[in-house]
């Protein structure tokens, strides 16, 4: 009875009540001054700003050592459906399929990996699963397109864990 009452009243008056409250909220934002901190001093705002923002706000980093080396089989894979489980374009982990997707079946996911021999400083993410079949020592590169794939084959290389 009472909720049968609440929903009559709601749809009665409350576009009202929500109208008149937002007109409140402008209306106390417009006519109240600002009386927090130095709202009403705009040189104080200059003043914090130029202090605030430091010169050199970033530490300076050297050339981050990978945390480990592995030697690794390399295959490639696309979004067709015969190479993958379920829909073509969502990894293992969720992720849509992008540049820089990766398969690895002892890495967790999120892991940040480099191929310097073959792609130098481009990071690639862990992102998905292989068969488990195919174990720890093959990485599968994604590839949008299946002729991609197939022309990159197997290839060894290094592979440097971030």
């Amino acid at each position: 009875m009472l909720v049968k009452k609440l929903k009559n009243w709601n749809s009665k008056h409350g576009g009202k009540v929500l109208y008149f409250a937002l007109f409140m909220a402008i209306a106390y934002n417009v006519f109240v001054p600002g009386e927090i901190g130095h709202a009403d001093e705009p040189e104080y705002a200059i003043e914090y700003h130029e202090q605030a923002i430091p010169q050199n706000h970033l530490p300076e980093v050297g050339i981050r050592q990978p945390r480990e080396v592995l030697e690794v089989s390399l295959t490639a894979y696309s979004s067709t459906p015969d190479q993958t489980s379920g829909n073509p374009f969502v990894t293992a982990s969720g992720a849509r399929v992008h540049d820089g997707t990766i398969a690895a079946n002892c890495l967790e996911f999120g892991t940040r990996v480099k191929f310097p021999e073959l792609y130098g400083d481009k990071v690639f993410v862990v992102e998905d699963r292989l068969a488990a079949r195919m174990g720890c020592s093959t990485i599968d590169i994604w590839f949008d397109n299946r002729g991609s794939a197939m022309q990159f084959g197997r290839q060894y290389s290094t592979v440097h864990v971030l």
